[in-house]
């Protein structure tokens, strides 16, 4: 590892680059640490570590033009807190970070390792009191963060951005199907409601299929959506020879059985959310059609009931969409023109929140 050296008063943010050498793998993570102005080892202040979504993301989040990890960054230093964030491990490879080590091949337990490490690196730096350091996943990072809630490795608390409550196979199937739905609304496909039924059918077959099936069923599942499509696309899958079915099977099936994606769709986080023996806030967006909030926020609420810790909670926001802007529709296509993302309305939510958690 390599600290930062103590930093003097100052009357603004200092921002430090950081390496964070990741036990037992060949990974280095390549951070930034924002640091509050007066933090130092005398007077040391509080901490956050941000974790990212799914994808390989830098250490800003960095979608579609919008940078919602130095967004909340710059906003919770404002209050008093250190913030850490890295780029997601392999992202130099990528030539989207800094981070070495592989990301194709990872999965939730790998980046947990990861953001294990960043935990303990940020809880022992000179400025930072290490019983105040707080976890915050967006996303899929709300995942990553899970499984540090359940094995014991967040420090003092933990806050849940959009985070999936609800076993991967099912989120991806609802969050597939609702997508579709509500694009119709505004950009419609000329499918009928009989049409969108059996598309929702298909699709959450397939999806299941490789969670939970075998390899004959998950065959089967990828035939049945592809006869659909292809019906509707007024083809005729007779003509279709042996050869080129099982090649498009295989394409269907093959995103899936990536290994992230297959830890994904089995993952299901509420034994380690039930396991939190800190304080959770998890928020959710009233328009997120990645992580809906009608799927997710009476599990997470019921998940954290089952942790007994009195602060832990889940609250939603109800005009923000999956990136906390406010919104819409809540569709993917809106990100880019929404607006800033992680909107002061959350960071205020936030660090009331921690402020009260911390001082306990």
């Amino acid at each position: 590892m390599v600290a930062p050296a103590s930093q003097p008063a100052v009357s603004a943010p200092v921002s430090v680059k950081v390496s964070i050498a990741v036990p037992d793998t060949d990974v280095v993570l390549a951070g930034t640490l924002l640091l509050p102005a007066g933090a130092t080892e005398e007077a040391s202040v509080p901490g956050v570590l941000l974790v990212t979504g799914s994808g390989p993301q830098d250490r800003d989040e960095t979608l579609m033009g919008v940078k919602p990890f130095k967004v909340l960054a710059e906003g919770l230093v404002a209050h008093g807190y250190a913030v850490l964030r890295y780029d997601d491990r392999g992202t130099q490879g990528l030539g989207i970070g800094q981070s070495t080590g592989s990301f194709a091949g990872s999965t939730t337990a790998d980046f947990a390792d990861d953001a294990a490490a960043a935990a303990s690196f940020l809880a022992e730096q000179p400025a930072i009191d290490g019983s105040r350091v707080v976890v915050c996943g967006h996303s899929t990072g709300g995942l990553v963060t899970a499984k540090l809630l359940g094995r014991g490795e967040v420090p003092a608390a933990a806050v849940l951005l959009a985070a999936p409550s609800v076993i991967g196979w099912e989120l991806l199937a609802y969050q597939s199907n609702k997508m579709v739905r509500e694009t119709d609304k505004i950009q419609p496909t000329g499918l009928s409601d009989d049409q969108l039924d059996e598309l929702d059918r298909v699709q959450t077959a397939v999806i299941k299929s490789v969670a939970v099936g075998t390899e004959e069923e998950q065959k089967e599942a990828a035939r049945g959506a592809i006869a659909f499509n292809v019906g509707l696309a007024g083809g005729d899958l007779s003509e279709f020879t042996p050869e080129m079915m099982d090649a498009a099977i295989e394409q269907a099936l093959a995103p899936l059985r990536d290994p992230w994606m297959a830890y994904f769709l089995s993952y299901d986080p509420a034994e380690d959310l039930a396991a939190a023996s800190v304080p959770v806030l998890a928020v959710f967006g009233g328009l997120d059609v990645q992580v809906a909030p009608e799927q997710n926020v009476e599990r997470m609420s019921a998940h954290l009931r089952a942790s007994r810790h009195e602060l832990s909670t889940s609250i939603t926001l109800e005009s923000q969409n999956h990136l906390f802007q406010k919104a819409e529709t809540g569709l993917i296509m809106e990100y880019a023109t929404a607006g800033e993302p992680m909107q002061p309305l959350l960071i205020d939510l936030m660090v009331a929140w921690m402020d009260r958690v911390l001082e306990d």
